[in-house]
């Protein structure tokens, strides 16, 4: 299938004899190959060079130095003219493989076929550079409006932005950041008088670790709360959803008390926020909004400049755009999202992140169509119905019935 919206955005075109990328440069791309055909050389013992393989359309190459974030291990040149590759970068490649089983399996069926025909095109690289260094500048504490402040934790600790409302009647935060920004928090607590025993709840935005870390910290008297759809992940200790690997952290000591669904009031006394559900970085991603100041904590729904926060496991990027379409019919003066500066101009920065989330689905959908995915998606759909038969058909007796036979993997085109 073609489409006219490839030539704008992903369609790189190459005449015979031309390189696309040479041995050692960054590797910052993956393509699939629309039309025409690639050859890869690489330098032997001797300085000659010496031809790799070659593919055609529908494969992909260049994953490899994409996904290790390492040097290009061969020469890589187009035979034909109007050699034209879809050129998919980090961002891409991420979205697709967390979003699109299908992706995947194509990814590891590409590579287990070169494997399988012997061949070696990557090598062994020292790692490119080190971990960065944690910011030497002090943590602090920012007063945003009449008893709204800001509240940082670790510096270059990786935590969410945390944010403080003082009400009348109750006193909230807003997400509580990495279990290490703890100590930060409670100094600055006490620095603008409060005890952690005097914070009644943390609102949760979402069930990542760094906006949920250091929530068992705080008293029993102070209530977590989160959307249905976190508070069921975090209940779970769904760890690879929370993120917790990442930094090395287990989520066994993590609860929600309250469970809080879109349109619920949360009254501080002199002011209230209201819940907004807002699915698409995760399902149960929220925003929390201030009607009478009109101010909007979108966490990683949205940031300055209109960047989206990602689409994580169980996010869509379909209920991504419907949250961002939400959010455009609140009256909103400034927001302040999770990560980055605040916004004085929100509605133009979530109808850029609209535009984002719009050009992400036709990109996607051109990436598949110019892919080879053969019956990959009936490759899943046996699987999924295979393990999810395991243990619930009860045989005679009372005995699990057989396992169902594994699904037979895909069969090779002649």
């Amino acid at each position: 299938m073609e489409h006219e919206f490839f030539p704008e955005t992903l369609t790189r075109r190459f005449g015979a004899g031309e390189i696309i990328f040479r041995e050692g440069d960054p590797g910052r791309h993956m393509y699939a190959v629309r039309s025409g055909s690639v050859e890869f050389r690489q330098k032997n013992a001797q300085g000659e060079s010496v031809v790799l393989r070659r593919i055609g359309a529908g494969q992909l190459f260049g994953e490899i130095a994409l996904i290790e974030d390492v040097p290009r291990t061969a020469d890589a040149i187009a035979l034909e003219d109007g050699t034209d590759l879809v050129e998919i970068d980090h961002a891409h490649f991420v979205y697709l493989t967390g979003q699109q089983p299908a992706f995947a399996i194509m990814v590891m069926q590409m590579l287990s076929q070169r494997l399988r025909d012997g061949e070696r095109d990557w090598v062994q690289h020292p790692t490119v550079g080190g971990a960065a260094n944690a910011s030497t500048r002090p943590s602090e504490w920012k007063q945003l409006r009449e008893n709204v402040y800001y509240l940082m934790g670790e510096p270059g600790g990786g935590g969410c932005k945390v944010y403080l409302i003082r009400g009348s009647k109750r006193n909230v935060l807003i997400d509580a950041g990495l279990p290490y920004d703890f100590p930060y928090l409670k100094t600055h607590l006490e620095t603008l008088g409060l005890a952690p025993e005097q914070i009644d709840m943390v609102l949760l935005t979402h069930e990542h670790m760094d906006h949920v870390g250091s929530t068992p910290y705080f008293p029993a008297s102070t209530i977590v709360a989160a959307h249905p759809r976190a508070a069921n992940k975090i209940e779970m200790l769904d760890d690879f959803v929370m993120g917790s690997n990442v930094y090395d952290l287990t989520p066994e000591s993590f609860h929600i008390d309250l469970q809080i669904p879109d349109d619920t009031v949360i009254d501080l006394g002199d002011c209230a926020l209201r819940t907004i559900h807002t699915p698409g970085h995760v399902s149960g991603a929220v925003c929390f909004y201030e009607l009478d100041r009109q101010l909007i904590f979108t966490a990683d729904t949205i940031f300055a400049g209109g960047i989206l926060g990602g689409i994580f496991s169980s996010g869509s990027n379909s209920d991504y755009q419907g949250s961002l379409r939400k959010l455009l019919s609140l009256r909103i003066a400034e927001m302040f999202p999770g990560h980055g500066r605040n916004s004085t101009t929100p509605y133009e920065d979530i109808e850029r992140g609209i535009r984002a989330t719009e050009t992400l689905a036709r990109e996607t959908r051109a990436l598949f169509d110019s892919m080879s995915h053969g019956n990959s998606f009936s490759y899943i759909f046996r699987g999924t119905a295979a393990y999810a038969a395991r243990g619930v058909t009860k045989g005679a007796g009372g005995k699990p019935a057989p396992a169902p036979e594994p699904p037979q993997p895909p069969k090779e085109k002649t």
